[in-house]
């Protein structure tokens, strides 16, 4: 068996100078009546050096065509009508097919650039797909196999049709419980059974445990209640929304959510622009925020992938604000992160702290930067969070209005 590796080490000048003849030769063609027609198509190196001069001139005048064709002894008269005519014919060929020549090559090094970056950020998508899927793959080994045996001992001991449970830490030391119920047994949604089941779990793990949700899937038939260790604080969430004067559609798209370890998650989406586009873009940031944060993903890599696809999306520029406050309310603590949004501020007994955005919008910039900030909770803190729309409703907008109007409110 014979092998053969052939190796094209043309550089890209010699291509250029090889594309250019050719498209100068196919333009000419049609030119056949041309006084100059026989010496150009048999004189390949005339041509060749008309390229030369180009790439040094980007155009070529009368005088240096005269010049080349002297060079290959053609003496170029200008005393006949048809001679000058023919010539400028010939001249605007040249130079026509070479700003062609350009216009191509700018556009292939435009479309490389645009391929490499979509690979990066196809790489980028891919690498955090991989990483979020091995989280949810080791997520799924359980390290509490002994007591979560002996929950459901005691479990079924009282009577509960229980198919399978799992016990899970969450990294702020929080413990949550979910159990696959018998899935047409409607009474075990009922308050004293739901109550009791908190109690066999409360005296099984040493901690006051509590209902957080349950979920019931039609299509796989299954029912599950998930229980969580008794939160350090409640909170109390109230939202408000509306449109600017004349326009039906607002760009602003929000979310309020548990998460699965059991932070309350507050999210605000301001899409960069106005009207449908702009819901376009905030709309994409919230679901994707809601499907990933809420099973239970790590803010920074949803962040990386939510840019990414922003970033992947060539039709049109899409970009969006992204302000997310998520309160661990088990250990007190909630993480500001945000990528040029609105101020977020805090209200407590001593006075209105205000943390500002760092970072650009994501899907402007093809590498993600984040900025977050923990702060501690005390009892009674008032949280304000808003899109820019509240800061600009007011007629005459001071320094930060919303800072003095806190700043005023008493503290209950």
């Amino acid at each position: 068996m014979n092998s053969n590796f052939f190796i094209n080490t043309t550089s890209p000048q010699e291509l250029k100078r090889e594309l250019y003849i050719d498209n100068f030769l196919e333009e000419f063609e049609k030119y056949s009546e041309n006084i100059f027609y026989d010496d150009v198509i048999e004189k390949e190196s005339l041509i060749e050096d008309i390229f030369e001069y180009l790439k040094t001139q980007d155009v070529i005048t009368e005088n240096m065509v005269i010049d080349i064709f002297k060079k290959y002894n053609n003496y170029i008269l200008l005393r006949d009508q048809k001679i000058k005519d023919d010539l400028q014919e010939l001249i605007k060929i040249a130079n026509r097919t070479y700003r062609e020549l350009q216009v191509k090559c700018i556009k292939e090094e435009t479309r490389k650039e645009e391929t490499k970056k979509i690979k990066s950020e196809l790489k980028n998508v891919t690498n955090i797909i991989t990483k979020l899927s091995n989280e949810v793959d080791s997520n799924q080994i359980s390290q509490f196999e002994n007591k979560e045996k002996e929950l459901m001992i005691l479990l079924k001991g009282k009577g509960y049709s229980v198919n399978s449970l799992n016990i899970k830490k969450c990294l702020n030391g929080k413990y949550v419980v979910n159990l696959d119920l018998e899935f047409n047994d409607e009474s075990i949604r009922e308050k004293e059974k739901i109550n009791n089941i908190s109690d066999v779990i409360s005296r099984c793990m040493g901690v006051k445990f509590s209902f957080q949700k349950d979920k019931k899937n039609l299509s796989t038939g299954t029912y599950v209640q998930t229980y969580s260790a008794e939160d350090k604080y409640v909170v109390q969430v109230g939202s408000s929304k509306t449109n600017k004067d004349g326009n039906n559609i607002s760009g602003d798209s929000s979310l309020q959510i548990r998460l699965e370890d059991g932070k309350y998650l507050l999210a605000i989406s301001d899409g960069m622009g106005s009207g449908l586009s702009a819901k376009e873009s905030s709309k994409f940031v919230i679901n994707t925020l809601n499907n990933l944060l809420g099973k239970g993903f790590e803010q920074n890599d949803v962040m990386e992938l939510i840019n990414s696809e922003l970033n992947l999306n060539k039709n049109s520029e899409m970009y969006a604000t992204v302000d997310m406050s998520i309160l661990d309310l088990y250990k007190g603590e909630m993480v500001i992160l945000k990528n040029g949004a609105c101020n977020t501020y805090i209200k407590n007994k001593k006075n209105v702290s205000v943390y500002k955005s760092k970072e650009m919008p994501v899907g402007i910039l093809e590498n993600i930067n984040f900025s977050e900030e923990k702060v501690e909770l005390n009892e009674g803190d008032i949280i304000l969070m808003c899109s820019d729309g509240l800061l600009e409703s007011k007629d005459e907008i001071r320094q930060d209005w919303i800072q003095e109007f806190l700043k005023r409110r008493k503290y209950k």
